[in-house]
């Protein structure tokens, strides 16, 4: 069993074994759950919410109107 001890700002250290075990990389988001019983428990983040915000930006500040620009182009070429 492994023990961590919370800090006075609130933190844990997830002990090296465990770090190593489940590849887990400074930075990376987990996800907290407490149980009915008043236990924490701690997942990684699935592939799809590692992802997420990774397109961010890509459309620009508003998709709409990227759409609308997508829209004019497109009537030009046809």
């Amino acid at each position: 069993m492994n023990i961590s001890t919370v800090s006075s700002k609130y933190q844990i250290v997830i002990p090296k074994e465990i770090r190593r075990k489940l590849k887990i990389k400074p930075g990376q988001r987990m996800r907290l759950r407490e149980t009915k019983s008043g236990d924490i428990i701690v997942n990684s983040t699935s592939e799809i919410e590692k992802s997420y915000g990774i397109l961010r930006g890509v459309w620009g500040k508003n998709s709409d109107s990227y759409i609308q620009k997508m829209r004019e182009d497109w009537d030009d070429h046809t």
